[in-house]
């Protein structure tokens, strides 16, 4: 099992602490003995459109927002495992129709405010509000209240277009979420950059100046406005009292500044092939139209999987694995077996076909290794239909959809099933991300009992049931898993030997420190 697929399940089934539980008192994991404080490290990073926690949406923007800041969980970089970080414990109830997120009493912003419950509800609204609208919105969609204040139905209620109806400060460390329906892991969402808690106080104050220099509760500051084109500098937050236990040093970091930036040399920068590598989160498919004859027929979908070898894509994409299922288990069909491909084909009259995909990143070299193997295998022919993004995009969410197999890409927000998979194959999603137009009572009324399942174990099983529907009924042919690769340079070294992220495969700057200062 990848590591990265191996923490989306293990979140799957994480404890869930409950209110009055200790569970800030996990170990923190040891440094290594000569680790030292102190010193500049440089990241390259492409360029940067934002560093408003709010709206960070692409990977640079994410990660600034989660090295200067503290979410209200964390995911242990080793593990993936949540943690608790400004949440101090968080509870299930109704059946996964609410959460209680309790908040630490010792968090503050670098301002040296307390983080309070209205500050996290307000945040919520902020990220849902048509006003405002962030590219993570989409995150609090499943909170009542949403369709209202996101301005996607009309309401008369002014406190509805402004405030998250579902989002309330029990107290003044007590956050209550209610959702639309059952989703017992949305706890996990709480932990995405984008939801960072922010000080209401200091945004309704002055937005444009909270946006070019956000104000967060974390073990970095910002040293100055933003600016486009220009580096962004870090600075130890001297008021940090470090309470993540996810990190040595209780998260609060070695560096004393971190500069992110397009101009070197760095320290850290991401690589084709590198000194460290990590599975990433991207998933390549080839896509099928799921309504359309033959390709309706689970075992003609079958049948194209087994067609081929996975080893050989992956070679030809670069810096990818072979894909061996949906998620954390192996899938039958995701292998190679021409001789059982050709016989659940023999009767379907599959003898060509287009194959459609966005022109672009190497994509045509993968098509046409599948198109060659399906042609060698199944003596199929494809007629390439190679295509701009946009034109690409647009006739996948179009009212018809593809009439024909086409290459498409996934990686969730978040390391959750929910996030993994819902999206693609929920009935909810066509017209959006479900671009196969996969409509399943199986999936559904699977995918149904995992969401309304709150202990661990049972949800556990629950999602491995919604997986092994995916397995059997092959809506989507799972391809390659990404690889991300870095270069390290020789001035810095990682406290605990990891140097990248299990959940975000990204740098974990916060424990690097530098060997030797120049």
């Amino acid at each position: 099992m990848r590591p990265f697929l191996a923490a989306i399940a293990l979140v799957a089934v994480a404890c869930i602490p409950t209110l009055g539980d200790d569970a800030a008192d996990v170990a923190a994991p040891t440094p290594v003995s000569d680790a030292r404080a102190g010193g500049t490290i440089r990241v390259e990073v492409p360029a940067l459109d934002t560093v408003d926690p709010g709206d960070a949406a692409d990977p640079a923007a994410r990660l600034v927002v989660r090295t200067a800041c503290e979410q209200l969980i964390s995911f242990d970089p080793a593990t993936g495992e949540p943690r608790p970080a400004l949440a101090e414990s968080w509870t299930i109830a109704a059946g996964g129709r609410k959460l209680f997120v309790r908040l630490r009493d010792d968090a503050r912003f670098s301002d040296g405010s307390p983080v309070t419950a209205r500050d996290v509800t307000f945040t919520l609204s902020r990220v849902a509000s048509q006003a405002f609208a962030s590219r993570a919105a989409n995150l609090v969609q499943p909170v009542a209240g949403y369709e209202e204040i996101h301005g996607d139905v009309e309401t008369r209620s002014a406190r509805m277009r402004e405030e998250l109806a579902g989002a309330r400060a029990a107290d003044t460390r007590t956050v209550e979420i209610e959702l639309k329906e059952p989703r017992a892991d949305f706890f996990l969402v709480l932990g995405h950059p984008a939801l960072t808690p922010v000080s209401q106080r200091v945004v309704e104050a002055d937005p444009d100046a909270f946006a070019r220099r956000p104000i967060c509760a974390g073990p970095y500051r910002f040293a100055a406005p933003f600016e486009r084109d220009e580096a962004v500098r870090l600075v130890r937050n001297d008021g940090y009292e470090g309470i993540n236990t996810a990190y040595t040093r209780g998260g609060a970091g070695w560096a004393d500044e971190i500069v992110f930036g397009s101009t070197g040399p760095f320290d850290v920068a991401r690589a084709r092939t590198g000194s460290v590598t990590a599975p990433g989160a991207r998933i390549e498919f080839v896509g099928l139209p799921t309504s359309i004859p033959p390709f309706d027929d689970p075992a003609v979908r079958r049948a194209l999987s087994l067609a081929l070898d996975r080893d050989r894509i992956a070679e030809v994409r670069g810096s990818s694995e072979p894909a061996t299922g949906f998620l954390a288990q192996d899938c039958d069909a995701v292998r190679t077996d021409v001789g059982a491909a050709r016989a659940l084909i023999a009767d379907a009259g599959l003898d060509r076909t287009t194959f459609a995909f966005n022109d672009e990143f190497g994509n045509g070299a993968v098509v046409r290794e599948v198109a060659r193997q399906w042609r060698r295998a199944l003596g199929l022919r494809v007629e390439l239909e190679p295509m701009r993004w946009e034109e690409f995009l647009g006739a996948g969410r179009s009212t018809a959809g593809f009439d024909a197999p086409f290459r498409w890409s996934w990686e969730p927000a978040v390391p959750s099933p929910e996030h993994a998979l819902v999206p693609l194959f929920d009935d909810s999603g066509i017209g959006a991300d479900n671009v196969s137009r996969f409509d399943s009572l199986t999936f559904a009324d699977a995918l149904d009992e995992a969401r309304r399942t709150v202990e661990d174990d049972e949800r556990a099983e629950k999602w491995r049931a919604v997986e092994q529907v995916l397995c059997d009924q092959m809506p989507m042919i799972p391809l390659t898993v990404d690889e991300r690769a870095f270069r390290l340079g020789d001035r810095v070294a990682s406290a605990t030997g990891r140097v990248l992220s299990v959940p975000s495969a990204e740098p974990i700057l916060r424990e690097l420190y530098i060997v030797h200062f120049d």
